[in-house]
């Protein structure tokens, strides 16, 4: 305060005090007139006297203080001033201030920082915001008024600055910045004129997203800054550059790439692949495909090169590799001259570090390779004068070893559905047939890599079954029989997608042995297929019983009803295979009709297993299964008789069910009125146990098809529920139709393909949707008419 007695001659100012020295005030003319222009205004709205008879917060009324006044303003040093309602406003607002700074003092005084009112300074932003905040809490009657609320004081404070950061330097970098970019920009337009890509819409889709974005990211700022206007200018500023940087990048970058991907980059070698790793996360616009072609750079591989760069155009980057690279550049110039873009990268295919070096190159500029076409090669002409010998050593070092050898280096960056193409010849059917009888069957059974080397090396050619002078038919032979084995070990792969992964629960018998049976024989070398059971003996003495057959199920244990299992079982999957593409839940349990388990037992545990345990299956390895995975939960008819057995009101619960909690609410009520004696009573019919807990799966299904179809991550899941019918099982004490006539729907539903039309959640039986909740559900079972459940 400027005065320290705010209620004698001194209380009323001349004009610009602040600039008056006064002995009475420690600071100086400078420090006040810094506070009061730039720092701080603290006051009220312009009111008049108070005309309430009440006592104000300095002990006199507001008219007693306008009558005091009204008689200081006779005195003759006053007579240049007149009443006005300012003086009642200001009366408040110094007691305003006295009350904030007495408040702002006790609280100091009760704190630990041992600061008090005389240490104050204008860096000091916790004593600052000490002052505001007691000013905002300050409550006292005064000598203005509201003239429309007389019981009202409107006080209002506020804060304002001298902006530091506004200034020239600022305004004037910025400016240039923007005058750089626009240049940059123009510049590029005229260099890229001729692109077509120049209208895309997608770029202009992009660029109005971008402006957009950092236009509503400005606004917040400007909002959240209102109060900060040197960090709100500087914020204000980078969103322009940098909303500016992007939208120039977004509209010309991938311009200036449509025509540097014109220029040479020969290489020998033609690849299928997805486009740069970097082009691919800026732009997401385009799903290139990455083709390699090895010896491209004259004859097939060239031809191959021009037919691939013709069909992908923009959607692929192809390869043409060469061992010289002066003749691998001159054949990406001559199909450049034609309007097609190769890329070019030199390729020895003799050559381990050149093979290493290329692979290394595709992967860190593309992630991996879609198409190889392994087409380098090489063959004597006939009047060759080099020596036989090694004429065969030569020519099968090149068309099998070093081809092999390609495959081999390359095969780990083949991505998902690659294609790989070695070219051979029908030199190679020729060779074949003129070698022995015993070497054939050897050919035929060649099942490694390993056993078609040893052919290639051996000496005495006819001694040992071989015909002199087919070293390169023979070559091509043992590139043809390679190739079998190399489609057979890279099927085995379910981590790049062409091999399915399927798990049957419950599987070493019965039913479930049956669906292991038919996946076996349905994907032979395509798939794996996974045998279950809760005791290992008995799942590896039915995989043994398989393989006799000649199937290959693999095995591991699974016990439904333990959680661990569960997930160790999910665990290996995801780590052998990345993923589960069918998963058949078959376990289940069933108490024969003379057991004398008690009947509030049977219900819980029947329900346990046959829901509970197989929606915990499902829960656990949902997260694993892959985009138009497929899941086939075996129920019974014996849920469609439980739900006519109900009472209506219970139908209507079973219909409407819309989460699995309500699922479980029915389930556990059902078991606790069993235990109680009171099913009846509440709607439900007593010795429906296993009934009920398949009626309970079939609704379970239901919801967990309509969730997983939310992902969008993973399109096309499906989940049945389908009944095998009445087979003979132990479960059916061996009466019904075979297990396999049992597996046939379920099966067929985990076949389904990705296009399929048959619906998910659904009830099937006989590969028919079953209308179990429907009125056209004839089964046998239906409640007493009437009867209904109370609740």
């Amino acid at each position: 305060m400027y005065r320290l007695i705010a209620f004698k001659d001194s209380y009323i100012y001349q004009d610009k005090w602040w600039l008056v020295d006064d002995e009475k005030v420690d600071c100086t003319v400078q420090e006040l007139a810094d506070m009061v222009e730039s720092s701080l205004i603290i006051g009220v709205d312009v009111q008049a006297f108070s005309p309430l008879n009440k006592t104000t917060v300095a002990g006199t009324t507001p008219a007693e203080y306008l009558d005091e006044v009204t008689e200081r303003l006779k005195w003759h040093k006053y007579r240049n001033y007149t009443l006005n309602n300012y003086m009642a406003y200001t009366y408040d607002a110094v007691w305003a201030i006295a009350l904030m700074l007495n408040s702002s003092a006790t609280k100091l005084k009760e704190g630990k920082s041992n600061k008090r009112l005389e240490d104050f300074t204008y860096t000091d932003t916790d004593m600052y915001d000490l002052f505001f905040h007691e000013m905002a809490a300050s409550d006292f009657f005064g000598a203005s008024v509201d003239p429309s609320n007389p019981h009202i004081v409107k006080m209002f404070i506020v804060k304002t600055c001298a902006s530091v950061g506004d200034g020239i330097l600022p305004r004037f970098l910025i400016f240039v910045d923007k005058i750089i970019l626009l240049l940059s920009g123009l510049f590029l337009s005229f260099e890229i004129r001729n692109v077509p890509s120049l209208g895309d819409s997608r770029q202009v889709t992009l660029s109005i997203y971008n402006i957009v974005i950092f236009g509503a990211c400005g606004l917040i700022l400007v909002i959240l800054l209102e109060n900060d206007p040197i960090n709100s200018v500087l914020f204000s500023s980078a969103l322009v550059i940098c909303c500016t940087t992007i939208l120039l990048m977004i509209m010309f970058l991938p311009k200036e790439n449509d025509q540097s991907q014109g220029r040479s980059q020969d290489i020998n070698l033609k690849f299928c692949g997805n486009v740069p790793r970097e082009l691919r996360e800026e732009n997401r616009r385009l799903k290139e495909r990455l083709r390699e072609v090895t010896g491209s750079n004259r004859g097939i591989g060239f031809g191959c090169v021009r037919s691939l760069c013709k069909h992908f155009k923009q959607d692929g980057v192809v390869y043409l590799t060469s061992r010289k690279e002066e003749d691998g550049k001159k054949a990406v110039a001559d199909l450049e001259k034609e309007g097609l873009n190769p890329r070019y990268h030199q390729l020895d295919i003799s050559n381990q570090q050149s093979v290493e070096a290329l692979r290394d190159h595709l992967k860190k500029e593309h992630g991996g390779l879609d198409i190889l076409i392994n087409n380098a090669a090489m063959a004597f002409k006939m009047n060759d004068s080099t020596p036989n010998d090694v004429q065969a050593k030569v020519c099968n070092q090149v068309n099998y070893f070093d081809t092999a050898q390609v495959f081999t280096i390359m095969s780990p960056i083949l991505r998902p559905h690659a294609r790989v193409v070695n070219v051979a010849s029908l030199g190679g059917v020729s060779a074949f047939k003129r070698i022995g009888e015993g070497l054939k069957e050897e050919f035929k059974k060649a099942a490694t890599a390993e056993a078609v080397d040893e052919y290639t090396a051996a000496g005495e050619n006819e001694k040992y079954g071989y015909t002199p002078g087919t070293n390169y038919g023979f070559s091509k032979l043992a590139l043809i029989t390679l190739t079998r084995i190399q489609n057979r070990e890279i099927q085995k792969d379910a981590s790049r997608p062409g091999i399915r992964v399927f798990s049957v629960t419950g599987s070493n018998r019965g039913i479930g042995l049956a669906c292991v049976r038919a996946l076996c024989k349905h994907f032979k070398q395509d798939g794996v297929v996974y045998l279950t059971s809760r005791k290992e003996e008995d799942g590896k003495k039915a995989v043994a019983d398989l393989e006799k057959e000649g199937l290959n199920p693999r095995y591991h244990q699974l016990d439904i009803s333990n959680q661990r299992s569960v997930e160790a079982l999910r665990d290996h999957l995801k780590k052998e295979h990345g993923g589960l593409d069918i998963l058949i839940n078959n376990a289940g349990m069933a108490f024969k009709v003379a057991d004398p388990t008690p009947n509030d037992v049977q219900a819980k545990v029947c329900n346990q297993v046959n829901y509970f345990d197989t929606a915990q299956v499902y829960t656990i390895m949902s997260p694993i299964l892959r985009p138009h995975a497929r899941v086939v939960n075996v129920a019974s008819l014996g849920g469609a008789m439980a739900f006519n057995s109900i009472a209506s009101e219970l139908k209507e619960e079973f219909k409407k069910a819309a989460s699995v909690k309500a699922v479980d609410k029915l389930v556990n009520n059902f078991i606790l009125y069993t235990a109680a004696g009171e099913n009846e009573k509440y709607g439900y019919t007593p010795g429906t146990n296993y009934g009920f807990s398949k009626l309970a799966l079939i609704t379970l299904t239901r919801i967990q098809n309509r969730e997983i179809q939310k992902d969008a991550t993973r399109p096309g899941i499906c989940v049945f529920s389908v009944c095998p019918g009445h087979v003979s099982t132990a479960m059916s004490n061996y009466t019904g139709k075979t297990s396999d006539e049992g597996a046939d729907t379920i099966v067929w539903l985990s076949l389904q393909p990705q296009d399929t039309t048959v619906a998910g959640g659904e009830f099937y039986s006989d590969r028919k949707v079953f209308p179990i909740f429907s009125s056209s559900n004839k089964l046998l079972g239906s409640h007493s008419p009437g009867k209904t459940a109370k609740h």
